[in-house]
Parts: structure tokens; C-alpha cells; sequence
């Protein structure tokens, strides 16, 4: 296994400690962790730094040590960049496997890989060399085509990302909001406090909606990023008049962040990240009963199926996201219905347990499906799977 873990921590790292320290992964294969420690703080991502490279070539030299060793693997299992510099790098580690005649499978945790490559000549070929005898995790049905020029259907596996239950300390998890009826209604946001994440988005929304003479108060929680600094941010909520209806409370985690969420009456997420696939903070959301208002941004019109267990407007458009925070605000028993719905589905396809219990399936699936037409040397028939 070769992939990102926390720290820093961000969507992806997350999930790739869930694998290393899956009790049902190890109970069907003998499981070899190598981190990928590209960067250690958020702010790193998506920028040049000389430690990049140095740490890259370090990770190139334990991958051969590994691919030509004595023992080397039957699988290798790598959570693949779909963009950045990282693409490069996985895609080298990618060919050191195709050398070894060593099977792999790509885990793609993010979507952006097809503008990433779009129309450059030296990117498609890297694309289609790394991808050419690979098998494929994909976190959904509608991110194929993101790869669909460089990897056949056969080879792809569907793996939607699960969580541990994260209200599963509440006595009577979800469906809370009849609970606030006399109360004024939060509407949450937690995220890293990045541009395309939508704080902006969400305040020019929030104003629009105080001007209705609806009552709330908003709450954003999350790290600062580069593009968008404290300062800025309080520039526009002053500018749009909601210093008395907005609070930012950093980074949380824990307990913290766990009462954040059973405090809220909606959740909204108007992302438009550029690699935003099924976003880990909206199956929290589900998971504590909250309706949620988010974009049609990858996954997540598959994972907050609008009118159901929340609502979807197009990323950008902050009417759009004010008009369905105002129908939640002002709408109870909306809130109540799409509450339950969401932590229906939250048990029904977004836990740990389903998380596992998928890509186990996948992983012993592509064992076999490379093994049908690949045969181990003398050195590796011998190694426990």
C-alpha cells in the first residue's frame, strides 16, 4: 500500500488510514504500508517545494527496494494523484510496477484528472502508460468518464468512500431538528477555509437571506488556506452586514466539532473545488441527521440526493443558495424529513463497515482477475496473499 496518511489531515489522508488500519484488510492479505509523505501542512498542497522532490526520490528508492526485493508484492494498491506534481510521481511509480510485472491497482480519490492531462500530448501518453495495465478504484459510477480514454470498463471498480459513525455517541443519532423549534436555526459550515471550498459563496448567500427577515445564525469552522485569508474574510462579512449573525471558530476536531454539528439545523457545503469528488464532511453531515444544501459538483448529487435527504444548486451561484437555505429555514418538518432520510442513508451505504467491506471485495477481485493471466515467479508463489 502506497499512499498519503494524515498528518496533514484532508479527505483522502483520511480514508488511506482507514485502509492501513483496517482489521478486515489485514485479516485477507499481508498488508506492507509505505506512506507517501509528500507534504506535512495543508498550505504545501499544490505548491513547489525542493522537499517535494527530495522526499519523491526517497519514496522512488523504497518502491524498487520493494518491487526487486526479496520479497517482492503480488499487488501493489496506490491512491493515484489526479493532478499536481503527485501525478508525475505516481505515474513513475506506476511504470516501476509495469517493470517488475508486478499487478496494481489505482485508487482515485479526487476527480480532475481529465483536465488535468486534457490535451497535452506529454500528459496523455503519461496517462495512458500508467493506466494501461492497471485496475481502477473510482469512488463512483459518474467519475468514469473522467478515465474512460485510459483505463476499459473491465478493469473498473466502484468503492463509495464510509466513515466511522461519528454521532454514534448520541443516544438517538439524527433527526434532531424538531428538537430546535423554539430556538433560532444554525446553519453550519466546516471545511478548510479555502476559496473553492465556498465560504464566499455561503456570506453573500447568508446576507441575502437576512434580508428576507429570516432569522439564523451561521457558524463556519476550518483552517485557513492561501487564497483566502482572515483578514478577507472579514472584510465581506462586515461589507454584507452580518457581524451579528456569523462566527468563525477554526479548525475543529473531536468533541469540538461533534457538538458543532449536533448544535446545527442545516448544513451547507457550496464547494466548487476543482477536485472535489464525494466530500468526507457531507457523510458527517448525514451521519448527525442534518439536511444538507450543497453543489453539483462530482459525487455529491449521487451522495445528498436533492429533495430527498437535502438539496442541490448549481456551484457559484449564491441565489440559487440562498433561495434553498430560506425554504430549509423556514420549512421544520422539511428539515425533520430530509434529517431522517439522510441518516437512512448514511447507515445504508456511507460507513466504515460498507467502506471495507467494498474494497476488500475489490482488492480480492483484481487478485484474481491479474493472477488469471499473470504468473508469480518461484518467489512470490510462496508468499502468503
Amino acid at each position: 500500500m502506497l499512499a498519503q496518511l494524515p498528518p496533514p489531515v484532508h479527505g483522502a489522508a483520511v480514508m488511506n488510514q482507514i485502509v492501513a488500519q483496517s482489521g478486515l484488510l489485514a485479516g485477507k492479505f499481508e498488508l506492507v504500508v509505505e506512506p507517501i509523505a509528500a507534504v506535512y501542512k495543508l498550505e504545501d498542497l499544490r505548491r513547489f517545494r525542493w522537499s517535494k522532490t527530495w522526499r519523491a526520490a526517497k519514496l522512488l528508492f523504497k518502491v524498487v527496494h520493494h518491487l526487486w526485493g526479496a520479497r517482492s508484492p503480488e499487488l501493489v494498491y496506490l491512491t493515484f494523484a489526479p493532478s499536481g506534481y503527485a501525478f508525475f510521481r505516481d505515474c513513475a511509480i506506476v511504470l516501476l510496477c509495469r517493470l517488475a510485472g508486478v499487478p496494481h491497482v489505482l485508487h482515485l480519490h479526487g476527480r480532475g484528472i481529465g483536465a488535468f492531462v486534457g490535451n497535452a500530448a506529454g500528459r496523455r501518453t503519461l496517462a495512458r502508460l500508467a493506466f494501461a495495465e492497471a485496475f481502477v478504484i473510482l469512488l463512483g459510477e459518474r467519475l468514469s468518464v473522467e478515465v474512460a480514454d485510459f483505463v476499459s470498463r473491465s478493469r473498473i471498480r466502484l468503492v463509495p468512500n464510509g466513515i466511522d459513525d461519528p454521532a454514534a455517541a448520541r443516544a438517538e443519532p439524527g433527526g434532531h431538528a424538531d428538537e430546535r423549534v423554539d430556538e433560532c436555526p444554525v446553519v453550519l459550515f466546516v471545511s478548510n477555509m479555502l476559496r473553492e471550498k465556498g465560504p464566499v459563496i455561503l456570506l453573500e448567500a447568508l446576507a441575502s437571506v437576512a434580508k428576507r427577515g429570516i432569522q439564523f445564525r451561521a457558524v463556519l469552522a476550518g483552517a485557513w488556506r492561501g487564497d483566502l485569508t482572515e483578514q478577507e474574510f472579514w472584510t465581506i462579512v462586515r461589507r454584507l452586514g452580518l457581524e451579528d449573525l456569523v462566527v468563525h471558530r477554526g479548525p475543529v476536531y473531536g468533541d469540538e466539532k461533534r457538538a458543532l454539528f449536533e448544535d446545527a439545523s442545516v448544513f451547507v457545503f457550496p464547494t466548487y473545488y476543482r477536485n472535489e469528488a464525494m466530500p468526507l464532511v457531507l457523510l458527517e453531515a448525514m451521519a448527525f441527521g442534518l439536511p444538507t444544501i450543497s453543489t453539483s459538483i462530482g459525487l455529491i448529487p449521487d451522495v445528498i440526493r436533492d429533495g430527498e435527504v437535502g438539496m442541490i444548486v448549481p456551484p457559484g451561484d449564491a441565489d440559487a443558495l440562498a433561495h434553498s437555505i430560506a425554504c430549509l429555514l423556514c420549512d421544520k418538518a422539511g428539515q425533520r424529513a430530509m434529517g431522517a432520510a439522510a441518516r437512512r442513508a448514511f447507515e445504508g451505504s456511507y460507513t466504515r463497515a460498507h467502506f471495507e467491506g467494498a474494497l476488500v471485495n475489490a482488492l480480492e477481485d483484481c487478485y484474481r482477475a491479474a493472477h488469471e493471466n499473470w504468473q508469480p515467479s518461484a518467489s512470490r508463489a510462496e508468499a502468503p496473499l
